[in-house]
C-alpha cells in the first residue's frame, strides 16, 4: 500500500499537495499496523509466530529504508518508530528461553541485508549504467525492441 503512494508521491515533485503527505502516513501505518497488532497479541498469548515477527520487522525497516532513501518525513518517523517499538516489546514480551531464536533470525536477517547492501556496492557501476542501456536497448536489453 505504501509503495502505491510513493507513485503519487513521486508525480507530485513539482508541487506539494496535503493529500499525498497524509495519504503517505495513513498508508504506512496501514501497512504496519495489522503485523504489529498480530505480533503484540502473539507475544501476550506466549506464541511466537516466526511469520508475524518477520512480517512486521520487513515492513518497518522496508518503511524506514524507503523513508529515507526519498526523502519522506512520513514514511520515515512511522518506520523508525516501529522498528524502536519491535525491538522493545521484544525485549518485555518474549520468554528469555526463545529470545535465542529471535536472536538467531534477526542475526540471518541482518546478515542477508548486509550482503544484499555489499552486493549493490560492488555493482554500483554496472548498476549505474543499466538506465542508458535500457533507454538504447543494447545487451540483453535488446529483446525490448521486438514486436
Amino acid at each position: 500500500m505504501a509503495s502505491g503512494l510513493h507513485f503519487g508521491w513521486y508525480r507530485e515533485q513539482d508541487r506539494e499537495s496535503d493529500t499525498v503527505s497524509i495519504s503517505l502516513l495513513f498508508g504506512s501505518l496501514l501497512a504496519v499496523c495489522p503485523s504489529a497488532i498480530a505480533t503484540w497479541v502473539n507475544r501476550t498469548a506466549g506464541d511466537f509466530s516466526f511469520v508475524n515477527e518477520f512480517g512486521f520487522l520487513i515492513v518497518s525497516i522496508l518503511l524506514l529504508a524507503s523513508g529515507v532513501v526519498l526523502r519522506l518525513k512520513s514514511t520515515t518517523m512511522v518506520g523508525t518508530s516501529a522498528t524502536i517499538i519491535y525491538f522493545l516489546t521484544l525485549l518485555i514480551y518474549v520468554p528469555w528461553g526463545q529470545l535465542n531464536k529471535v536472536a538467531i533470525d534477526i542475526t540471518i536477517g541482518s546478515g542477508s541485508l548486509f550482503g544484499f547492501g555489499l552486493a549493490l556496492a560492488v555493482f554500483r557501476d554496472r548498476l549505474l549504467l543499466l538506465p542508458e542501456k535500457i533507454k538504447h536497448r543494447q545487451g540483453m536489453f535488446h529483446v525490448l525492441s521486438w514486436r
